[in-house]
């Protein structure tokens, strides 16, 4: 059943506060201080925080790191947002090593740092698999993969979007790499550990989540205005899904034939929960 139209555009305005702000606490708490005296401070205030946050993780790394070098940490960091920033369209690419880390090349120089900060819940690794069965490890190469970045407030910060840019949904072609990586964070959130994309035959789903014994693909669109699913339809042709999810901007509804279920893309957190 769709959502009220207000109640629908309510909380897409509310997304999109919360894609400038991210989960951050210190950040939210920051943003909610009643000493803000408008809504453009408010955003202000919480920039400054996400800016702090980034340069502690990255002083951080030198104190920490142990045995991996530091500056390969930062460069591996530093990267991931650089490379979501590349991709105009509505799908984010497979991680490039190369010039990742100057004068290395190839995934083993970046598998230590990498190790690190996906155990350090910095990034988010998702995994591109070539086939939706059981058990989906199977059917994965450890160095192909997509990497999101750990917050999409800081993720924003990092990129330097203006704020009031992101809250008012004026951000372009890049709007793609936003929603997948805000989808990624709420998908990260109910399993704390890597992600799955699915990746066979020219077609491409998102992401693949486990729910009791299911695969469920979901599709992400970052606009109201796309053409029709083809990738998801071929998944549903191939593997035949009793659910199948599309997020996107548009409110609730159901196609009973292909038994996809669109979803706000704001709902994200709640596939899982079902």
């Amino acid at each position: 059943t769709p959502l009220s139209t207000f109640i629908h555009e309510s909380l897409l305005k509310a997304w999109n506060i919360y894609l400038a702000i991210g989960g951050m606490p210190e950040v939210v708490q920051r943003y909610l201080d009643p000493q803000n005296q408008s809504s453009l401070d408010a955003l202000a205030e919480a920039r400054k925080v996400q800016l702090q946050l980034l340069t502690g993780y990255q002083a951080d790394f030198s104190k920490h790191s142990g045995t991996v070098n530091a500056g390969h940490l930062l460069n591996v960091f530093e990267a991931v947002p650089r490379q979501l920033n590349q991709d105009y369209d509505e799908e984010v690419k497979k991680f490039a090593f190369s010039g990742v880390i100057p004068r290395q090349k190839g995934f083993d120089k970046i598998k230590g740092p990498l190790t690190w900060l996906t155990k350090a819940r910095l990034v988010i690794k998702t995994y591109i698999t070539h086939k939706a069965d059981h058990p989906l490890r199977s059917y994965i190469q450890e160095n192909k993969f997509k990497l999101y970045f750990l917050d999409i407030g800081l993720l924003q910060a990092a990129l330097e979007i203006p704020m009031n840019k992101i809250i008012t949904n004026d951000i372009g072609s890049y709007k793609g790499f936003i929603a997948e990586n805000f989808v990624a964070c709420e998908l990260f959130s109910n399993t704390g550990s890597h992600l799955y994309a699915w990746s066979e035959s020219r077609s491409e789903v998102e992401f693949l989540v486990i729910r009791k014994d299911e695969i469920v693909p979901i599709e992400v669109k970052s606009s109201k205005k796309f053409s029709r699913a083809k990738s998801l339809d071929s998944f549903i042709e191939r593997y035949h899904p009793d659910h199948a999810y599309k997020l996107s901007p548009k409110n609730r509804g159901l196609n009973e034939k292909r038994k996809i279920e669109s979803l706000p893309i704001y709902l994200a957190g709640k596939i899982l929960e079902n």
